[in-house]
């Protein structure tokens, strides 16, 4: 992500099923959407995975480096999650775009706790919490797959919800007590990720890159999820 911003480039569909992992070297995949800081294009189509898209987007911002940053920090803290990187986590959620870490600033802190003993105890305590079957896949939330890691195209929805509705809060399905809610006096818009899967939403997109880009039918129908 580093290497991107330093090309004065945006990834801008950034979420946890685009970091992949070959032998030891970790990759970012899905650049359909990336583009240049400084491109002016009129599609302003909001596509990607609700959770991990920064709040100002859903309130008419464009895409821009600190709506990555949102991004590269929107996993979950976690029990034995450390409280240094917890709260690294929490200042990439700001609702200030402004006040998050530049992508170069999280690289340095990152590697200043290569050797932490926090990160070392946190570590024991993951794996005591596994052997006590406190934490592991088999009790991690079970979400609807495609709520996960689909990017959809999202503008109309979002304009449906802005215009229905007059004050709310933005919800991004994290029930931790971390979750950040962020609050618009003007618009409207409650999102949840559990909720999504079983809505039945149809949503049209017409753009031929986004169709080329997509590797499935772009109209969304009701989930099942028994």
């Amino acid at each position: 992500l580093e290497y991107i911003h330093n090309n004065e480039f945006i990834h801008r569909d950034f979420h946890s099923g685009n970091i992949l992992l070959d032998i030891f070297e970790w990759k970012i995949g899905d650049l359909g959407l990336s583009q240049s800081v400084n491109n002016e294009s009129s599609n302003n189509e909001i596509y990607g995975v609700i959770p991990y898209i920064a709040p100002e987007i859903f309130k008419g911002s464009t895409f821009s480096k600190e709506a990555d940053i949102y991004s590269f920090e929107r996993p979950k803290i976690t029990e034995d999650t450390p409280e240094c990187y917890a709260n690294l986590m929490k200042s990439c959620w700001d609702p200030d775009p402004k006040k998050r870490p530049p992508i170069k600033e999280i690289h340095v802190t990152l590697c200043s706790w290569f050797f932490k003993k926090e990160f070392v105890q946190a570590e024991e305590k993951r794996n005591k919490l596994i052997k006590s079957k406190k934490i592991g896949p088999e009790f991690a939330e079970k979400y609807h797959s495609k709520a996960i890691y689909t990017s959809r195209p999202l503008s109309a929805l979002i304009s449906k919800c802005l215009s229905t509705n007059s004050s709310s809060t933005i919800s991004f399905g994290n029930n931790q007590d971390y979750n950040y809610n962020y609050i618009s006096k003007e618009k409207d818009l409650d999102i949840d990720i559990e909720s999504l899967s079983s809505q039945n939403l149809t949503i049209q997109n017409s753009s031929p890159s986004l169709r080329k880009r997509n590797n499935e039918e772009l109209n969304l129908d009701t989930y099942d999820n028994s």
